[in-house]
């Protein structure tokens, strides 16, 4: 009766200790909600994810007219000048502000004989498009940009065979559409030397091409960004989580110590350890109490008290007895690193060692229970890194420190939410017993 009132204590006592070491007291629960609550994403600002060749290349045609403005300057009018000319380009957005492409134009000009006369220029252009920095959102395509540019490139007279170098430079105007499409007009020029008609100095720049043009722009690959998230929060949470398991690694260390410092009183003061129960006189008590209702009310252990209890008692007292075991203080657990036997902090070997140290010198018997955490994972894979972690233990134990495996006794619970934070649960448990 007394070894089971002792039972009852030690379980109540450890699911105290166990609780208040989750955060499941009211001072564990304070620290636990401050530190384990969910982090809401914040993004750092102006960074964006790139999804490099994959993502954000356009492609554009377009048509309109050029006018060609020459020094000298010819006879005709500007309006006399127009010519119509067409207009590709590939390229690619970098980043929401930033992009670069490659364009192709020509047709026909005039020139200052006022003779139509066919060109093709070729230039690189670098975009910048200014109301990116206004949108609230850089995830959500706008209706609207404008995008100046400025390049360099070459443009080539077929009558003269010129092939000067040449400034290109103007400004884009988009309107979303549909998800990949642009309605798209441009308004630019094309400068080069005097000389590219003909006329003028082959040293100095003279010679202009204005165009305008209009066309649709069509997005290849991956459309639109992803913002960067702020990974700070992120990096002081895992900080304190890693000081928060070196605290939890260190709490059942002491547990180890108060295991053999209660062992080590029983040895001062004279206490025999118990030995293995051997169950003497159970056949005898189990004949007594074949008849239950015989036996209600008779004064099988001279206390009228017990005597009336319920046959359950009778049921639970001879579990207790059949098994035969008195655990040594409170478990004693190791946290793991997500999907793995990697022990979260390394000093918990230590922990490991010490216990090997305890059960060598007090001939103790261990049961190992391991566990994986239900957040995540399925409930396969959670039953064998539960079965893993706790053969991790095991073998340590048996490998490292030579402790007997018929010692050792293996449990697994599989995918469990018992503790708070629910890192918690990816765990191995040692208990200690005296007798096994």
């Amino acid at each position: 009766m007394k070894k089971l009132f002792l039972l009852i204590a030690a379980v109540i006592t450890m699911t105290t200790a166990h609780a208040n070491q989750f955060g499941d007291s009211d001072n564990g629960s304070d620290f636990s909600d401050q530190v384990f609550q969910p982090i809401t994403p914040s993004y750092m600002d102006g960074v964006f994810i790139d999804e490099g060749w994959k993502s954000n290349w356009f492609l554009s045609v377009q048509g309109g007219f050029s006018a060609f403005i020459g020094t000298p300057v010819g006879c005709e009018d500007f309006f006399g000048c127009l010519k119509p000319v067409v207009h590709a380009s590939i390229g690619k957005w970098v980043t929401p502000h930033v992009g670069g492409r490659v364009s192709y134009q020509g047709f026909q000009l005039l020139d200052s004989d006022i003779k139509s006369r066919n060109y093709q220029s070729v230039h690189a252009d670098l975009l910048y498009n200014v109301t990116s920095h206004f949108r609230y959102d850089p995830e959500m395509l706008p209706k609207w940009d404008c995008i100046p540019y400025l390049g360099v490139g070459i443009i080539r007279n077929a009558y003269t065979h010129h092939k000067p170098f040449a400034f290109s430079y103007g400004v884009i105007g988009r309107y979303h559409i549909a998800d990949r499409w642009h309605l798209t007009a441009e308004i630019g020029g094309t400068t080069t030397f005097q000389d590219f008609d003909g006329y003028g100095k082959s040293n100095a720049f003279g010679d202009n091409l204005l165009q305008a043009s209009i066309g649709f722009t069509t997005t290849i690959g991956k459309n639109g960004w992803k913002r960067v998230i702020d990974p700070m929060p992120y990096i002081y949470q895992n900080d304190v989580l890693l000081e928060y398991i070196s605290r939890c690694a260190l709490a059942e260390r002491q547990k180890i110590y108060t295991i053999q410092q209660d062992l080590e009183v029983e040895d001062t003061v004279g206490e025999k350890r118990q030995p293995k129960n051997n169950y003497s006189g159970l056949n005898a008590l189990r004949e007594r109490l074949k008849n239950r209702n015989q036996w209600v009310g008779e004064a099988m252990f001279d206390d009228p008290v017990i005597a009336k209890e319920d046959s359950s008692f009778v049921d639970k007292y001879l579990t207790f007895l059949q098994e035969g075991q008195e655990q040594v203080g409170a478990p004693v657990f190791f946290f793991f690193q997500l999907n793995t036997t990697v022990l979260t902090d390394a000093v918990q070997a230590v922990n490991i060692e010490a216990i090997a140290k305890v059960m060598n010198r007090y001939n103790l018997y261990a049961h190992i229970i391991g566990a994986a955490d239900s957040h995540t994972g399925n409930a396969e894979r959670n039953q064998l890194l539960g079965q893993s972690r706790a053969e991790y233990i095991a073998n340590e134990l048996v490998k490292k420190y030579n402790i007997d495996a018929q010692r050792i006794s293996l449990y697994n619970e599989g995918g469990t939410n018992k503790y708070k934070p629910f890192t918690a649960n990816r765990n191995a448990c040692v208990i200690l017993y005296k007798n096994k």
